[in-house]
């Protein structure tokens, strides 16, 4: 009898938002000021240092849906304080090239606006080759407005050129994991 048995796996996780529209609109509401910056997209990280102002108010808004999710992945996060939270968009054209967050922390998107007929979610890389072909294999994953795909940050992830005139807009968090010193 052969008998299939993976050795490595990796798993992202999905969470949908539930009251998700009402939620969609403090959002929005909570990034009507910021100011981008042009990176091949438009993003606030790098005049944040990945610590945007608006985290306190994403945090009370998004607080039940963490509490909810976080202690069902099973791992030890470091306290709020030390997260990182920026937010992007993406016009025609523009990506956000392969890349990883580092180590020892689980990196998240929200998906904030996405037009379901005209954007498509975060494009994943597996970190290894396949075995037999030496292709590196990739995945989009599949997502709707106002969901999270929670994932190792190492991860190579990407987000494609943009093709369309509506504007592609997410929150995106790095959780360090660890215990508090």
């Amino acid at each position: 009898m052969l008998e299939r048995r993976p050795l490595f796996e990796i798993s992202v996780f999905k969470y949908s938002i539930p009251n998700w529209e009402e939620k969609k609109i403090k959002l929005n509401c909570m990034l009507s000021n910021v100011e981008y910056e042009w990176h091949r997209c438009n993003t606030d990280y790098f005049s944040s240092d990945g610590k945007a102002e608006y985290f306190d108010e994403w945090y009370s808004i998004m607080e039940d849906d963490l509490n909810q999710v976080l202690p069902r992945l099973g791992l030890p996060f470091k306290s709020k304080d030390s997260w990182q939270l920026w937010s992007q968009e993406y016009k025609m054209n523009e990506f956000h090239g392969p890349h990883n967050h580092g180590t020892a922390n689980l990196s998240a998107v929200l998906y904030l606006d996405l037009h379901w007929m005209e954007h498509e979610g975060t494009t994943f890389y597996c970190p290894y080759p396949d075995p037999f072909f030496g292709s590196i294999q990739e995945v989009t994953a599949e997502v709707k407005e106002g969901d999270i795909l929670f994932f190792p940050a190492m991860l190579l992830h990407a987000s494609r050129p943009s093709l369309s005139d509506n504007v592609r807009k997410i929150i995106s968090f790095n959780i360090p994991v660890g215990m508090d010193n």
